[in-house]
């Protein structure tokens, strides 16, 4: 069982680092049909996330840590980090949380995301 986790927890920070670096395709690959994405002061659904990270410029850098992974029930997982990403001069940390579902292919899908920021300096 402990393998099992470690691997799953390795196959889902692997998707999150590719989400952290990705555009729109790279989350229209990653999220599930009903996911929900709430970000600070919106919620988005799979299409407007996937709108929303077209446009969006990404990431200088990004660092995720201190990560937590829990199985939930069978083929649903809750992965929990510390997200710290640079654009520029702007600076970001968030507490983020993304729950995961297997799908019918045995493929890890992004349902729900939320992303809770820290307070400046923090």
């Amino acid at each position: 069982m402990e393998m099992q986790t470690e691997e799953m927890a390795q196959q889902l920070l692997r998707i999150e680092h590719e989400l952290a670096r990705g555009d729109g395709a790279t989350y229209e690959r990653h999220l599930a049909e009903e996911a929900q994405v709430v970000i600070p002061g919106d919620t988005l659904d799979r299409a407007a996330t996937v709108e929303a990270m077209d446009a969006s410029e990404g990431w200088d850098e990004v660092s995720i840590g201190e990560e937590e992974v829990r199985e939930l029930a069978p083929d649903v997982a809750l992965l929990t980090y510390l997200f710290r990403g640079r654009r520029g001069h702007d600076h970001y940390a968030a507490t983020l949380s993304s729950a995961y579902v297997r799908d019918g292919e045995g493929c890890w899908k992004l349902a729900f995301h939320q992303q809770t920021p820290h307070p400046e300096g923090a």
